[in-house]
């Protein structure tokens, strides 16, 4: 009798939007650079962990992510900054905070220059201020573009 030998076809992996409930479950440097090639859209919602800041480890985590598009925290009620390294993400086109009362600014080195919305809901008013004023900003560069 005649063995044949029986191969299982290569199958990439394509994950490209992700939604978790816990910050310190997905942003470890493994996952981060697995899912890194094709993870395009990445939402954290109600952290479980309830986390007040990201921790070193967890933002050079989120750094691999270079193919991210689109990035939104929301229900993190406790969380009191944005991660320091937003401006590195060279395809972040989308970012969206919700209901994250307690983040009172953006990073100290801003957002990155791909980004073309920025929306804020139900957060602090200052949040919000500096989001409108983003917004105002891109709104004037693009007609002062068009002239």
């Amino acid at each position: 009798m005649a063995r044949t030998k029986t191969t299982m076809p290569q199958v990439a992996f394509q994950l490209k939007d992700l939604v978790v409930d816990s910050i310190s479950a997905v942003l470890t440097a493994p996952i981060c650079s697995f899912l890194a090639p094709t993870l395009h859209e990445l939402g954290i919602k109600d952290d479980v962990d309830r986390v007040s800041s990201f921790s070193d480890e967890q933002e050079g985590a989120l750094e691999l992510l270079v193919s991210l598009k689109k990035l939104s925290f929301d229900g993190l009620w406790v969380l009191q900054s944005l991660p320091e390294g937003l401006h590195k993400f060279p395809s972040l086109t989308e970012l969206s905070i919700s209901h994250c009362p307690q983040i009172q600014s953006l990073p100290k080195n801003g957002l990155p220059t791909s980004l073309e919305t920025f929306s804020v809901f139900i957060c602090s008013s200052a949040l919000e201020e500096e989001s409108k004023r983003f917004t105002e900003e891109k709104e004037r560069y693009y007609s002062e573009s068009d002239d």
